[in-house]
C-alpha cells in the first residue's frame, strides 16, 4: 500500500482510540480492505482487544458480517457495503473467536452468518460471501475447541470433573440449538428433527454465556436547595 493512499485516508484513521472502539470503527469505514486492516493492526498493536464487545454493534467479527449503508467521507454518497473476506480472515488469524456472543441478541458471528444466509436464500440473493465466512469461522471454532480440550487434559482430574458438572447444571438447553431453530418463529414452533446445524452445535458446545454487563449506579440526586 502506498503512503499516498494512507495520507488520503489519514483523517478517517480511528487510531488513536477516538471512539474507544478502533477496530469496530475501521470495519465500518468506507476505506479499502487493505487500509482498514492497516488501521486494525495499529489498534491491535496498541493493545486493543480483537474480541472486544460493543453493546450495540457486537464484536468486530459480528460487525464484519453485516450489510451496512455507509456514507463515503470523500464523496458524501451513501453506499451499500458488504465486508470482503480479507477482513474476516484477518480477524480470525489474529484471534477473533467466532464462538463468542454479542450482547444485543446473544448471537455468535456463526449465528449471524446462518441467519443472513437463510434470509438471502429466501430473497434469491447471493450468499457466497457469508457461506465462505461461515466455513472459515466453523474451522476456527473447531481449532479453539481443540486447543481448549488439550489444555483441559493437563488439569487435575478433580478440576476436570468439577468443570463438567458445572457445565451440565448451568448450560441452557437452547444452547444446543442452532441460530435458525432458536431465532426463526416457524422453526421454534416446529424444529426439524435432523437439523445438521443443531447437531454441529451440540457436538461442539460453541456458545459461551451471555456477557454480564455491570449495572451502573444511578446518578446522585441534586441536593434540595
Amino acid at each position: 500500500m502506498s503512503t499516498v493512499d494512507l495520507k488520503a485516508w489519514a483523517k478517517e484513521n480511528p487510531n488513536p482510540h477516538v471512539s474507544g472502539y478502533p477496530i469496530h470503527d475501521a470495519i465500518e469505514s468506507c476505506a479499502t480492505d487493505v487500509i482498514k486492516i492497516e488501521w486494525a493492526e495499529q489498534a491491535l498493536a496498541a493493545g486493543e482487544d480483537i474480541n472486544r464487545l460493543h453493546l450495540r454493534k457486537g464484536r468486530p467479527l459480528n460487525l464484519a458480517l453485516k450489510e451496512r449503508d455507509l456514507i463515503d467521507a470523500h464523496t458524501g454518497i451513501s453506499v451499500k457495503h458488504v465486508e470482503r473476506a480479507g477482513m474476516i480472515m484477518w480477524l480470525i488469524a489474529n484471534g477473533a473467536d467466532p464462538r463468542l456472543r454479542d450482547q444485543d441478541r446473544g448471537l455468535t458471528p456463526m449465528d449471524e452468518a446462518l441467519l443472513i444466509i437463510e434470509a438471502k436464500k429466501k430473497k434469491g440473493e447471493p450468499i457466497e460471501f457469508w457461506a465462505y465466512a461461515q466455513e472459515l469461522m466453523v474451522d476456527a471454532a473447531k481449532k479453539h475447541e481443540e486447543r481448549e480440550a488439550a489444555e483441559k487434559k493437563k488439569q487435575p482430574a478433580t478440576q476436570r470433573v468439577a468443570s463438567h458438572v458445572k457445565e451440565f447444571f448451568t448450560r441452557d438447553p437452547d444452547d444446543d440449538k442452532c441460530a435458525l431453530c432458536r431465532c426463526l418463529p416457524a422453526r421454534r414452533e416446529k424444529p426439524p428433527k435432523d437439523c445438521p446445524h443443531c447437531k454441529e452445535q451440540k457436538a461442539y458446545h460453541w456458545h459461551y454465556p451471555r456477557v454480564e454487563i455491570p449495572q451502573l449506579s444511578p446518578p446522585a440526586e441534586s441536593p434540595i436547595v
